[in-house]
């Protein structure tokens, strides 16, 4: 078993090679609850939204499409694929921070993202801050 990561930044790394030891030989489970996360956390989005983003992963012997590919694929501009994308990941962000209980997966790595980027300019601090008192 190895694993080769993608990113080139330790603590990404780190955090990927401990969460992967830690499903080791567990993969099918991870694998269902991963994929249950996944249909909660784009529930509402239309078909197309959720092909593109699913077609941008990378996976075992499957390389993720690029923005240009999308673009091709979809028929769309690259800046239109960007935009699309960018609101599905907002939206994803929505549905996961508005009802977490109700996801396995997806709350750790947002949990594990938030620790990662918390030297965040006082100014998108407050906006998060703002952001969480609305939901």
């Amino acid at each position: 078993m190895s694993f080769i990561p993608v990113a080139d930044d330790e603590a990404t790394t780190g955090w990927v090679r401990a969460f992967y030891y830690k499903y080791a030989g567990k993969q099918s489970q991870l694998l269902s609850l991963l994929y249950k996360d996944l249909l909660l956390a784009l529930a509402g989005l239309p078909e197309r939204e959720c092909a593109m983003l699913v077609d941008q992963l990378t996976g075992y012997e499957h390389y993720g499409l690029s923005t240009s590919q999308l673009a091709e694929k979809y028929g769309l501009s690259k800046h239109d694929v960007v935009l699309l994308l960018a609101s599905v990941r907002h939206l994803m962000l929505h549905n996961i921070l508005s009802a977490p209980h109700r996801f396995n997966i997806l709350p750790a790595l947002l949990d594990f993202m938030q620790k990662k980027h918390e030297v965040m300019t006082n100014t998108a601090n407050k906006t998060y801050m703002l952001y969480k008192k609305r939901i």
